[in-house]
C-alpha cells in the first residue's frame, strides 16, 4: 500500500498520494524495468506492474499490465518471466497471461512464464532438510504441521514426504476455513503412498 512504502522510505504516507507515486514510477503508465541484478549466474531484472498490492485482482487491469510486463522483460531478452505475488493466483497461474501475451505482441516469443511455485517449493524443502540436520532431528519420529496448503504447501509437503525416509510420527493439516474437503482428499492421498 501506498502508507507501507512511505513508511519504508521513511516518508510521511501524505507527502506522496497514491496516484502521485504511481505517476512517478510509470509516467506512462505501463509497467516498467525499475532494477537489474548482474551474479555469476546471470543477470536479473524487476519489472513492475503500475498497480498497488490493494489493486491485484483478478480481471483486465491486472492481466493487460501482467501481459505488457512479460513482453517488455522479452524485448529485454529475458528468457523467462517469473510471476510474483499474488498475480499467479489471479491470472489461472500464468496461463492467463500466456494466452494475453499473444494478443499484445509478442505471439512466438521464446520467453517462458513461471510462478516460481517450483523454485519455493525445493527452497522449503532444503530448509527443512537444513533444519532437521542442524537439530539431529530424524523426520520420521516428529509431529509436523503444515499451515497453508496452496499449491505452493501442497507441493513442498508431497516432495517432502516423497523424497524421505519414513513420513512423520504425526502430520498435522493447516488451511483456510471452508478447505476441510480439500484437506481430507489431500490426506486420503496421502495415506495412499
Amino acid at each position: 500500500s501506498p502508507g507501507h512504502l512511505a513508511r519504508l522510505a521513511r516518508l510521511p504516507e501524505a507527502a506522496l498520494p497514491r496516484e502521485e507515486l504511481r505517476t512517478l514510477l510509470f509516467p506512462d503508465g505501463r509497467p516498467r524495468l525499475l532494477e537489474t541484478l548482474s551474479t555469476p549466474l546471470g543477470r536479473s531484472g524487476f519489472v513492475c506492474v503500475p498497480l498497488f498490492a490493494d489493486e491485484l485482482a483478478p480481471g483486465e487491469p491486472l492481466l493487460g499490465h501482467t501481459a505488457r510486463g512479460v513482453d517488455l522483460a522479452s524485448s529485454l531478452g529475458a528468457r523467462s518471466v517469473s510471476l510474483a505475488g499474488m498475480i499467479p493466483s489471479h491470472t489461472g497461474y500464468g496461463f492467463d497471461v500466456l494466452r494475453a501475451v499473444g494478443r499484445t505482441g509478442t505471439a512466438g516469443t521464446t520467453t517462458a512464464v513461471t510462478t516460481g511455485h517450483a523454485a519455493t517449493v525445493v527452497s522449503v524443502v532444503k530448509t527443512v532438510h537444513a533444519a532437521l540436520e542442524a537439530t539431529g532431528q530424524e523426520l520420521g519420529a516428529l509431529t509436523v504441521a503444515f499451515v497453508g496448503l496452496g499449491s505452493i504447501g501442497s507441493s513442498s509437503l508431497e516432495l517432502l514426504l516423497g523424497r524421505a525416509q519414513s513420513p512423520p510420527a504425526r502430520l498435522l493439516l493447516c488451511d483456510a476455513p471452508g478447505s476441510g474437503p480439500r484437506l481430507e482428499e489431500l490426506a486420503d492421498r496421502l495415506r495412499e503412498r
